[in-house]
C-alpha cells in the first residue's frame, strides 16, 4: 500500500507518565493506515490534507492536490505504545488495521476566494483529488455532514520547503548510522512546522510498526534526531521518511478527530539504518 506513498505524523492519543519521566501509554484510541495518492498515515478518524509539492517528481515541487479520508475509529484494533525521546514521539505498534472500511462526510468544499472546488464521495466513501494550492493560500473547508457530522474548517498553505540534508540518491534510499545524530537542514517553510516522520515496517502489511515524529520550528532551518531516538530503528528493513512543512489544525467533531493539514512536501526517502 505505500510503495511511492508519503508518512505523515501519528495522530495522538491519551498519554500517561513513564517511569523514565518520558510521556508513555498504549493506545486507547485506534488507529489505522491508510495510504493515498501522495500520502500515507497512520489516523484516528480523518484526514483533510491540502499537499503543494510532489517529491517523487523531477523537481520536487511540482503539482498540488487534495487528500481525504475518513474512517470510524471504533472498526480497527490497533494500538500503540508512544513515548517522547529527546523531543520526538517514538510509537510501538501492533494490530494496524490497513483496510479499515471508509466512511463519509458528505459533500466537502475548498474555497481559496477564486473557484471552489467540491469534492463529493463515491459509493467506497472515496473522495477525488483535485485543487491547485500556492504558497500562503488561506482555503477553507466546509464539511456538508454525513457519518462524519458537518464541521468547517481552514488550511493555509505554507511556504515552500527545500530540504538540503539529509540528501538521498535517485533511488530515494540513504543510509543513517543510528550511533550519531541525523542532522535535517532546510531553507523555507516560513511560519509552519517542519515534521520529520520515519515509519518502518516490522510486521506483514503494517501490522507492526514503529513511527517516528520530530517536529522542529520551520524558523530554525535545522533539527537534530539524537542517536537515542534513532536506536528505536531497526537494521533489517528500510524506513520511509518524509519531511514537510506543516500547519496543522484539529477538529473533534461527534467523536471522530479529524486532521485539516495545509502541507508543503519536499522530501521523500527510504533510509537504512546501521
Amino acid at each position: 500500500m505505500l510503495g511511492a506513498a508519503l508518512a505523515l505524523a501519528l495522530a495522538a492519543v491519551g498519554c500517561g507518565e513513564g517511569s523514565d519521566g518520558s510521556a508513555e501509554g498504549m493506545g486507547s484510541t485506534p488507529r489505522a493506515v491508510q495510504g493515498l495518492n501522495a500520502q500515507s498515515k497512520w489516523i484516528a478518524g480523518g484526514s483533510i490534507a491540502l499537499l503543494l509539492g510532489n517529491p517523487l517528481s523531477a523537481t520536487g515541487t511540482e503539482a498540488s492536490l487534495v487528500s481525504v479520508v475518513f474512517f470510524d475509529p471504533e472498526a480497527t484494533g490497533g494500538t500503540c505504545a508512544d513515548r517522547v525521546v529527546d523531543g520526538c514521539t517514538v510509537s510501538a505498534c501492533t494490530g494496524l488495521d490497513v483496510a479499515t472500511p471508509w466512511v463519509s462526510a458528505g459533500a466537502i468544499t475548498l474555497d481559496d476566494g477564486t473557484a471552489p472546488l467540491v469534492l463529493e464521495p463515491t459509493a467506497e466513501n472515496r473522495y477525488p483529488s483535485g485543487g491547485d494550492w500556492q504558497s500562503g493560500d488561506v482555503v477553507s473547508v466546509r464539511v456538508a455532514g454525513d457519518t462524519v457530522p458537518a464541521f468547517e474548517s481552514e488550511a493555509q498553505i505554507p511556504e515552500e520547503l527545500v530540504v538540503h540534508t539529509p540528501e538521498f540518491e535517485q533511488s530515494f534510499d540513504f543510509n543513517v548510522d543510528r550511533s550519531i545524530p541525523l542532522e535535517v537542514t532546510w531553507t523555507g517553510g516560513g511560519a509552519a512546522t517542519v515534521e520529520v516522520v520515519i515509519l518502518q515496517a516490522t510486521g506483514t502489511e503494517l501490522s507492526e510498526a514503529t513511527n517516528v515524529v520530530c517536529d522542529f520550528p520551520a524558523a530554525s532551518g535545522a533539527g537534530v534526531i539524537s542517536p537515542s531516538v534513532l536506536s528505536h530503528l531497526g537494521t533489517l528493513a528500510t524506513a520511509q521518511v518524509t519531511i514537510a512543512a506543516i500547519h496543522r489544525r484539529s477538529e473533534l467533531v461527534g467523536g471522530f478527530s479529524v486532521e485539516v493539514d495545509g502541507a508543503s512536501y519536499p522530501f521523500f526517502g527510504r533510509a537504512w539504518f546501521r
